[in-house]
């Protein structure tokens, strides 16, 4: 694991404040460490099409000890902006926060990552207090299908992944594992049930989720079998 080249930390107390604040577009971070902030860093409006790569979000420069914000680690008002990667070298940690480790409160075509939330590469409980990503607007991307684009998101204090407001959220290929409450949970209030057709609305439109009946193992080979009752004619992944 890389060195951070700089720490960033208030050493002040100073209530509600900001360890970088980005009002500009098309910005670049990498290689930091936000610490003892309330909240590390605000991709604020107007930072479009910002990246941000091989940063620590409440951790040391080791990203093996806490070092908490008090807030959130990672704020997001803006669109298009990239949180890790793919690429080598790119993953960001978000662990140790009061309340979550990534909070995308406005903004939409965000794609987030490959990163570690709640957690380090070696697996470490290094759990956000709350939320590990908190969704509150349309068409982001949080994973994906491509090889190295899922995060992980583990040890948090509630949900792994709650979305609260917005649709079309992309949420594939993350692991989620060992937080307090469910993996990924929509409205923020624990099992939304199913509805017949799933006509209804709300976040994400309250997706309905796939009832699994039986799986089995063979030969390397798993078969799970289910039912996943939703609108006709779309399609699903």
């Amino acid at each position: 694991r890389r060195q951070r080249q700089m720490c960033i930390r208030d050493r002040t107390n100073t209530a509600f404040a900001t360890g970088l604040r980005i009002r500009a577009p098309g910005c670049s971070l990498r290689g930091l460490v936000f610490q003892f902030f309330y909240t590390g860093v605000y991709l604020d409006f107007g930072s479009d099409n910002s990246v941000i790569e091989n940063c620590y979000f409440g951790t040391d420069a080791t990203g093996t000890a806490c070092g908490g914000n008090l807030g959130d680690g990672l704020d997001i008002c803006s669109n298009n902006n990239r949180i890790g990667g793919i690429a080598p070298g790119t993953a960001n940690i978000m662990a140790c926060n009061g309340y979550a480790g990534i909070g995308l409160y406005c903004g939409t075509n965000n794609v987030i990552q490959n990163n570690y939330i709640g957690t380090n590469p070696d697996g470490a409980n290094l759990g956000n207090e709350f939320i590990g990503i908190e969704v509150d607007d349309s068409n982001n991307t949080i994973g994906g299908a491509a090889a190295g684009a899922g995060n992980t998101i583990a040890f948090n204090g509630g949900p792994g992944i709650a979305i609260f407001f917005g649709v079309g959220n992309s949420i594939r290929g993350n692991s989620i594992h060992s937080n307090s409450g469910l993996g990924i949970d929509i409205d923020g209030n624990g099992v939304t049930a199913n509805d017949p057709g799933d006509g209804d609305g709300g976040p994400n439109r309250r997706q309905n989720f796939p009832e699994l009946t039986a799986a089995s193992s063979s030969s390397g080979n798993t078969i799970i079998l289910g039912t996943f009752n939703s609108l006709p004619t779309h399609s699903y992944s």
